[in-house]
């Protein structure tokens, strides 16, 4: 029945944003760390590049 599909929609996108909050806080430390260090690159490659 429709009743039992969108049951099982709603426990997905619950689990789904449980998974979330638990991951993005990781995350959003990993990117802040590597962020910096990915432009550093990207902007060596590019002038590299250019030369």
């Amino acid at each position: 029945s429709q009743g039992a599909i969108v049951e099982k929609y709603h426990d997905g996108a619950v689990a789904e944003n449980v998974a979330k909050t638990k991951i993005l806080p990781g995350i959003d430390m990993y990117f802040t760390q590597i962020l910096p260090i990915l432009i550093t690159g990207i902007f060596a490659v590019a002038m590299t590049n250019r030369l």
